[in-house]
């Protein structure tokens, strides 16, 4: 592949790159041909599709049994962000701790917050018990106090 062919425009053609590799090349057509074939300006494309990067599939086992949710409503700083609080979690490794969600933002007071978020709790091997659920969240709560001064609303 290369961008140098005489019919393409000396100047307005561009490779295509993936990973240090030219895997393609874009370009507008030379005026001559244009002219010669008496077409409109046109363009054309050339992608080696065996030479594409296919995205890695990240496969996860499914469960078979129902997911737990437990919504949470946060006083937490205005100047703390969503993301800091998931990643907290997920470093933490909760058992059983699968997401949390965003759900709602307001303000409480003038550096303060209120953030409600999802908390959603399974199992691959067996339907959670109230305790096991509850424990989840308890350990949560304990990460997010810690970590942001967070505490629960009400």
């Amino acid at each position: 592949l290369t961008t140098q062919t005489p019919i393409n425009h000396p100047y307005q053609s561009a490779k295509i790159i993936q990973n240090h590799e030219i895997i393609g090349v874009i370009a507008k057509i030379h005026p001559k041909v244009i002219q010669e074939l008496d077409l409109f300006e046109s363009y054309y494309a050339e992608i080696d599709a065996s030479k594409l990067k296919r995205p890695t599939m990240l496969l996860k086992p499914f469960s078979i049994y129902p997911s737990s949710v437990r919504d949470l409503t946060l006083i937490i700083d205005e100047n703390t962000a969503f993301s800091g609080i998931k990643k907290a979690l997920k470093d933490a490794q909760i058992p059983n701790l699968s997401e949390i969600l965003p759900l709602d933002i307001f303000k409480e007071s003038d550096n303060t917050i209120a953030l409600s978020v999802r908390c959603v709790i399974h199992s691959l091997e067996k339907t959670l018990n109230d305790e096991e659920v509850n424990s989840a969240v308890q350990k949560a709560l304990e990460i997010l106090e810690k970590e942001f001064n967070a505490r629960l609303k009400g």
